[in-house]
């Protein structure tokens, strides 16, 4: 692996045909800058894979309409999708990701632990997520094609 700034990748352009933005987006300095450069290094055709934290999300609205602290970042479906446009991809598919009760909860996180290895909550949060679509689902996972 080598270490660079997502905004600033030293490949040439048109160097891949895939590319991953797996649990960064929230950490990233600029995201439509580091969604650019991903798009600049894919080839045409090329796709690009990333998940974002969805600020919309019912769990974080819940916390929020309860008072409660919310994490920092995000993006709403519709930022996303206009960051991906703007940066010359085309989303191909959005879905919802539902995670662990524990991540939105605080101080739920240790209660939650052991089903994070439970193959019955895992299968089950993957159903959720898919049904309740990125629009409602604590994160987003998105797939977007250079044109």
């Amino acid at each position: 692996f080598a270490r660079m700034d997502a905004a600033a990748l030293g490949f040439p352009e048109a160097s891949f045909d895939v590319a991953v933005m797996l649990d960064i987006a929230d950490d990233l300095a600029d995201l439509p800058a580091a969604l650019a450069e991903a798009a600049r290094v894919l080839a045409r055709g090329g796709r690009l894979m990333l998940t974002a934290t969805n600020r919309d999300s019912l769990p974080l609205r819940a916390l929020r309409r309860l008072g409660q602290p919310v994490p920092a970042g995000g993006v709403s479906v519709q930022e996303l999708t206009g960051m991906l446009r703007a940066a010359g991809l085309t989303p191909l598919r959005l879905d919802g990701v539902m995670l662990s009760f524990g991540w939105a909860m605080p101080g739920a996180s240790s209660a939650f632990g052991p089903l994070e290895e439970d193959p019955e909550f895992i299968e089950a949060a993957r159903t959720l997520g898919r049904r309740c679509g990125p629009d409602q689902a604590l994160a987003i996972a998105a797939l977007a094609r250079k044109a």
